[in-house]
């Protein structure tokens, strides 16, 4: 993910107590409006990423 989009778009949305070291759940969509549980983190690196559930976003068929 881009850091400057998650420090300008996404940051500043981030609740009190909210730890992104830990990692947040959050839910992702596709295109066809199906949700995907996912958890939002910072890894060691400063890097954002999006962990877990990506196995099924990329086994459904609306994703393909």
């Amino acid at each position: 993910m881009n850091k400057e989009d998650v420090e300008n778009n996404i940051l500043p949305l981030l609740r009190n107590g909210e730890n992104l070291n830990e990692g947040i759940d959050v839910t992702t969509y596709d295109m066809a409006g199906n949700e995907y549980p996912m958890v939002f983190k910072i890894w060691a690196t400063k890097i954002h990423v999006l962990t877990g559930g990506w196995k099924t976003f990329c086994k459904d068929p609306w994703t393909g």
